[in-house]
């Protein structure tokens, strides 16, 4: 362990459940971060201090983007950051060239020895040299026709010098040149036509072969031209000097399949696949039938071969325009048909050959052109110890240990092996390989690219290893930190974490329990036993066994399998020792018949797999749609006696559909990651939010905690549901959290929970014995979190059930009834059984046995900490967000809460009647309402019971409200119900009562109806946050650019062409009248601003619409596309929609448009640059601006 005097300090981190915690970490040193599932490792690790230095990464370049200025996960200060290598098991880019050596690095590291060392092997059995000699220069011009030209490259420094290449082509006698692309010879008096600092590619003309020994220019700088363009470029290309074959001079390219380069050395018959598909001509076609006869075997449905995609009359136009007959069957069409016709089939059948119905169809086979390495003749030409590339891919770790002396390659095939990885061939695919693997391969990578200076940061990188892969990995660590770097864990194995120099451990508990930096409490692994030995299972006697002889799979062969009944057996081993395989070698044999020795086995009714892979997560994807409790829960919400009388059915209840999800947001809670502000983060429509069940909305049910829930009457399956995340360990979990949202350790016990939901009535059935198989299912989990699961294995082992774990996890390993063990090795060296009996007998090193050595970490109190302006801007949101007041105004109250709302206006109302304005949430995008929205809204409050509407106080029927409502008075625009949780749903958070001293209205965001303005639903720090509240007028600058040198006529409309200059007239007809005129058109039928009177007659607020829109309100135009911007109509106002087209107009009419540009105070927020929304917000009686800006 090293003495440090430096650290990366993080204060104040309170991104998520973090609280405010403070911390060193040690430079140079490894410091692994533990704590249960959803304790906040992860939003330390990698949600703040990895995303704030990749922030930082992207802020050093030119230029930077203005999130990444403005917006920054929660901390106060981080001093001392070094650039960030984060290593995870997420998957890699697929890519056709992805595979084990492209992971590790090894692959470039091993080009490279290709290009330096290998030796190019002629057909002839010469060695062919990589540049070509002039002897051979001279032998291959008598061979071809006449050139045009011998070409000498001529590169002179970065920039180009007319008078460097004057001075150059004089002084070494050349007298023409050629330029890349073009045909025309130039001479020495054309060189000034060329331009200084361009960057040209120029080739300088010889006559004769033999200038260029007597020049000494080296081969790889001559071409020959040929008349029409074709060159032959000895840059690239070598010829053997013996038989004049030619090859392709060594290069990083020719080493690779991949076509981002034309000089890869992909094999042109396959592709670089290595395989051909071939079509099954006989089986495909029936040569004595014409196309009316269908000469194809595919079924035809409405004149279309539907399994292809190929209409008859597609087969019929190449007949046709071929001059042949459609009479004519299969075999007597022309040659060139059948071709055209063939060759259209291929492409289809190719294209969808992973379709089951074309399988047959397809024939695989190795491309006899290659030989299926994917490489040509020139790439396999050259060798390394005896073998070409494609030889040295297909060798497995281990045998290119022993095969490959290069000292570089061999230090990281090493590094691969020890981490048992030697059986992977290093052409490998890396989706074949498991998360595990691929993290390893990445970490490898790591090392062979010699990085130092750096955070690393490795995430689980223990889970699904054994113990003795977990030592070498290990290693591997210590290895990255002596190259000079820091390396961060965040990881649960006791070894990794005793052996690590520091530990830092978050709790005590998860989500709002955790994010605290807390002593760890230290337990040896051995200790702790969950329940007493397991009782014989009903139907099983004491001591039987389930015996299987042999089981067979992959790696395992002829095995005797021995799992004893109503316990819980670990199957353990290093990676690829072939426990997976040993289990499915299980499966099978349980099918099998003709097994030499099965015993038992008829008392097993079904075998039930949970297998390894990961879950699949999207924002759209929640706890209670993967355990499968979405449709009962929507049934129940539908049921209740609000969604009947408003005829809610269940689509009513999910925010997947239009139906359920608020309109603005659509279901994600938020816009542009801020709250949104109309369901204030709730996801769901105002009617859907209207129905109660248990006295909640389907919002506030789907964000209780799930052991909160079950003091409620749920359905039977949802209550189900709810004990078992509670067993699980996962009750502080809601049903609507994320799936995106939860950490590695909470997703894993899930996807149990899934399991155990889904198969819960075989698994408790007394009648059958089960034999349950579960493949790692505590990758990833803390000791803590691992007893949850321990208790609920106990509880199914006891329920006449049989559990077979594959598992990596030793304090789970320690608990088990049984133990299998496979080895002794990896691959071909494991796939047997070197242990099987009692666990108690069963001897292994666990990590209880490596403890107390590392130093902990615990968090400080940081004194006076110097901040940078940056730190102080972020400082002062987060303490806006924290503190911030209302202004008071006239005849209005501010509440925090819906609660205290709903308690003060009831106690506040003397008629018992609430008032709301249905507008609320459309008046935070504008103040002024479209005529459609006017007519959506109140369409939408005639479902509920609701008679009385005022507009300015007059009161009107539902039927005809709406024809009276404009933008003069629909911010005086109430509906009254009896019901003020209904007041409130629909009034968008405000509500207004008459109190005894007259109107008063009470909202949970800032109303000012005098003013027009109205707030967000939920203040965040993000709403201090110039990127997501800027004045959307100005774009948070808080000045605009004004320009109107192009008007000429005041007196004329904007969408009238004599309202501009005439040198703009042409354009402006061509481009953008049309344009213009159609949103001038809507946005006045819509009730919003009248541009069609003169400019001049506009009063000042329309003047500052026409110049600079009307922003937040959009349309689509008469039967256009939902989500096609093109079918949007919006006004974006003439002086942006003129700068964009200012180039091209100063193109067209050789007149600047932007003549006499200014900028003035944005007109909107007043130079604020903040919404208006934000000028009530303040602390100590300064608003955010005042703060920031004064």
């Amino acid at each position: 362990m090293k003495n440090v005097s430096e650290y990366i300090e993080v204060i104040g981190a309170s991104e998520n459940n973090l609280r405010n915690i403070s911390l060193k970490i040690p430079l140079g040193s490894i410091t692994c971060v533990s704590g249960i599932s959803g304790s906040g490792k992860s939003t330390l690790v990698n949600g703040l201090i990895a995303k704030e230095a990749d922030r930082r990464r992207r802020l050093a370049r030119a230029p930077a983007s203005s999130y990444y200025s403005l917006v920054r996960p929660d901390f106060r200060s981080i001093d001392n950051l070094p650039p960030v290598l984060v290593v995870n098991q997420k998957p890699l880019l697929h890519l056709q060239s992805s595979s084990v050596a492209t992971a590790s690095g090894l692959g470039d590291i091993l080009r490279n020895a290709f290009v330096r060392d290998g030796v190019i092997h002629c057909d002839c059995g010469n060695i062919v040299d990589n540049n070509v000699s002039y002897d051979t220069l001279e032998a291959i011009l008598t061979n071809l026709p006449l050139p045009q030209c011998i070409a000498v490259s001529y590169f002179r420094g970065k920039e180009f010098s007319k008078k460097s290449l004057n001075k150059y082509m004089a002084d070494n006698g050349y007298y023409h040149f050629y330029i890349e692309g073009k045909q025309k010879r130039y001479s020495l008096d054309d060189i000034s036509m060329l331009r200084d600092g361009e960057k040209h590619k120029l080739y300088l003309e010889i006559t004769e072969v033999h200038e260029l020994r007597r020049k000494k220019v080296a081969s790889s700088r001559v071409s020959i031209r040929f008349h029409g363009g074709d060159v032959l470029d000895f840059a690239h290309k070598t010829f053997c000097s013996a038989c004049l074959k030619e090859y392709q001079v060594k290069s990083l390219s020719l080493f690779t399949t991949s076509k981002l380069s034309e000089l890869n050395g992909s094999c042109e018959a396959c592709s670089g696949s290595g395989k051909i598909q071939r079509v099954n001509w006989q089986l495909l076609l029936l040569p004595d039938q014409t196309l009316e006869e269908n000469f194809l075997t595919f079924p035809v449905e409405s004149g279309r071969y539907k399994a292809i995609g190929i209409y008859k009359s597609n087969l019929a136009k190449i007949i046709k325009s071929n001059k042949s007959k459609l009479s004519l069957p299969y075999k007597e069409l022309s040659e060139k048909t059948k071709n055209e016709i063939e060759s259209l089939l291929t492409a289809q059948l190719t294209n969808k050959k992973d379709t089951s119905d074309l399988t047959a169809y397809i024939k695989e086979e190795v491309c006899e052109s290659c030989g299926g390495s994917g490489f040509n003749y020139k790439a396999r030409s050259v060798t390394l110890e005896g073998r070409s590339f494609s030889q040295t891919l297909s060798l497995t770790i281990d045998d290119a240990i022993k095969a490959i002396k290069d000292p570089t390659l061999f230090d990281v095939l090493q590094a691969l092996s020890d981490l048992s990885l030697g059986h992977l061939s290093l052409v490998r695919p890396t989706d074949t390989l498991s998360g595990g693997e691929l993290q390893r391969l990445k970490l490898v990578r790591a090392i062979s690219s010699e990085i130092s200076g750096s955070l690393i940061i490795i995430d689980e990188p223990s889970s699904g290893l054994s113990f003795r892969d977990v030592q070498n990995l290990f290693h591997l660590m210590e290895r990255l930190r002596d190259q000079g770097n820091t390396v961060l864990i965040v990881d649960h194995s006791e070894y990794i974490i005793s052996k690590s120099d520091y530990s830092l451990h978050l709790g005590p508990g998860s989500g709002s329990a955790g994010g605290r930096i807390v002593e760890r409490e230290i337990k040896a692994l051995s200790s702790g036993v969950l329940a007493a030995p397991v009782s014989p299972s009903v139907g099983c006697s004491p001591g039987q066994m389930l015996v299987l002889y042999p089981v067979r799979h992959n790696n395992v062969v002829d095995q005797r399998v021995m799992i004893p009944f109503g316990s819980i057996t670990a199957v353990v081993g290093n990676s690829g020792s072939g426990k997976s395989s040993l289990i499915q070698g299980v499966l099978n044999s349980l099918a099998a018949d003709s097994l030499l020795e099965s015993e038992n086995s008829e008392l097993i009714s079904e075998a039930i797999v949970l297998d390894q892979k990961a879950i699949r997560t999207n924002k759209r994807s929640s706890v209670l749609t993967f355990l499968g409790l979405s449709i009962v829960l929507r049934k129940a919400y539908s049921d209740s006696i609000t969604a009947r009388v408003l005829g809610l059915d269940p689509t009513y209840f999910t925010t997947n559909g239009p139906n359920g999800a608020c309109q603005y947001c659509k279901g994600e809670g938020g816009i542009d990651e801020v709250t949104c502000f109309s369901c204030g983060g709730a996801k769901f429509s105002e009617l859907s939010l209207s129905a109660t069940f248990c006295a909640l909305d389907i919002s506030e049910f789907l964000m209780r905690p799930a052991v909160e829930l079950l003091d409620l009457d749920l359905p039977v399956l949802v209550r189900r549901g709810c004990e078992i995340m509670v067993e699980l360990g996962l009750g502080h979990l809601g049903l609507g959290r994320s799936l995106t949202d939860i950490s590695g350790g909470e997703a894993q016990r899930l996807k149990m929970g899934k399991f155990l939901i889904e198969n819960e009535r075989k698994i408790a059935s007394s009648s059958e014995h089960i034999l349950l198989v579960l493949d790692e299912p505590c990758r990833g989990l803390s000791t803590k979190d691992t007893r949850y699961v321990l208790s609920l294995f106990r509880r199914l082992a006891n329920c006449n059930n049989s559990l077979v774990i594959v598992e990596h996890n030793p304090f789970l390993i320690s608990q088990a009834d049984f133990v299998i063990e496979v080895g002794p090795g990896v691959g071909v060296s494991g796939g047997t059984i070197t242990y099987s009996g009692p666990a108690s007998a069963y001897r292994m090193k666990l990590g209880d046995k490596e403890q107390a050595t590392s130093r902990k970490l615990l968090g400080f109190s940081p004194a006076l900490v110097e901040l940078t302006g940056e730190d102080r801007t972020f400082s002062l949101i987060k303490k806006f967000s924290e503190n911030y007041e209302v202004c008071k105004t006239d005849n209005f109250v501010f509440l925090r809460s819906k609660e205290e709302l709903l308690s003060f206006v009831g106690k506040a109302s003397c008629d018992g009647m609430f008032l709301f304005n249905p507008f609320c949430n459309d008046f935070f995008i504008s103040p002024l309402v479209s005529r459609t929205t006017i007519k959506e809204r109140v369409s939408e409050i005639a479902k509920f019971d609701i008679a009385n509407a005022y507009v300015a106080g007059v009161p009107h029927s539902l039927k005809s409200v709406s024809k009276h409502i404009n933008n003069d008075n629909v911010w005086d625009v109430y509906f009254s119900c009896h019901d003020s949780l209904l007041a409130y749903t629909l009034g968008g958070g405000w509500v207004t009562v008459n109190t005894a001293g007259g109107y008063l209205s009470a909202a949970t965001r800032v109303v000012d109806a005098k003013s027009k303005v109205v707030g967000s639903r939920s203040v965040t720090s993000k709403t201090f946050n110039l990127f997501y509240n800027g004045c959307l007028t100005c774009s948070g600058t808080g000045e605009v650019i004004f320009f109107d040198s192009f008007i000429e006529n005041p007196e004329k409309s904007v969408i009238e062409l004599d309202f501009y200059k005439k040198e703009f007239h042409s354009y402006l007809k061509k481009n953008l009248m049309f344009r213009l005129r159609e949103s001038v058109a809507l946005f006045k039928l819509e009730g919003l601003v009248d541009l069609t009177q003169s400019f001049s007659s506009l009063d000042s607020s329309s003047k500052t619409a026409a110049f600079y829109g009307l922003h937040g309100l959009s349309f689509i135009k008469k039967n256009g596309r939902k989500d096609a911007l093109s079918d949007r109509i919006e006004w974006i106002g003439l002086l942006p929609t003129l700068a964009m087209h200012a180039k091209k107009m100063a193109e067209e009419s050789g007149s600047d448009i932007l003549l006499g540009r200014e900028s003035r105070e944005c007109p909107v927020c007043r130079g604020s640059r903040f919404r208006k929304e934000l000028s009530y917000y303040q602390v100590n009686e300064k608003t955010i601006h005042e703060e920031l800006y004064s």
